[in-house]
């Protein structure tokens, strides 16, 4: 028997970036109220692929609003101004919202609900991957 895919209609960034920041899905996973914490633009060149957000980038609502963006920017050699500009550089982190803490004061992992969202999000954009490691502390 053969299986019917009916496909998804194609929605714009724009309508996908807003149902993202509006997204509630995993709140009763949280500690704090959802704050979907990501920004893409469609003129983008360069995607960042980034772990969640963390205590910080939560309360501001700007990616790497934080040490690691400083070390980030500069690594990159860009300044805020670049670095923040939608239209420049896409962040796509793998959760858009703060985890809450695990052990140690680490970030726990993030619970994989955005995971839909962010593969719907990723193909349209039209960025350059820039492949970024992180090193996990002991």
């Amino acid at each position: 028997m053969k299986t019917l895919t009916i496909p998804r209609p194609v929605i714009g960034l724009e309508r996908l970036l807003s149902d993202v920041r509006a997204c509630t899905i995993c709140a009763a996973h949280l500690p704090q109220k959802p704050r979907p914490v990501l920004q893409a633009g469609s003129a983008a060149s360069i995607l960042i692929a980034a772990q969640a957000p963390g205590r910080r980038v939560h309360r501001s609502g700007i990616p790497f609003d934080d040490s690691s963006g400083d070390r980030l920017r500069l690594w990159m050699d860009v300044d805020n101004d670049v670095f923040h500009d939608p239209n420049i550089i896409a962040i796509l982190p793998m959760g858009f919202c703060y985890p809450g803490a695990g052990g140690s004061g680490r970030s726990a992992a993030a619970a994989g609900m955005c995971s839909g969202m962010a593969e719907e999000v990723l193909p349209a954009l039209k960025a350059r991957v820039k492949a970024l490691r992180g090193a996990a502390r002991s």
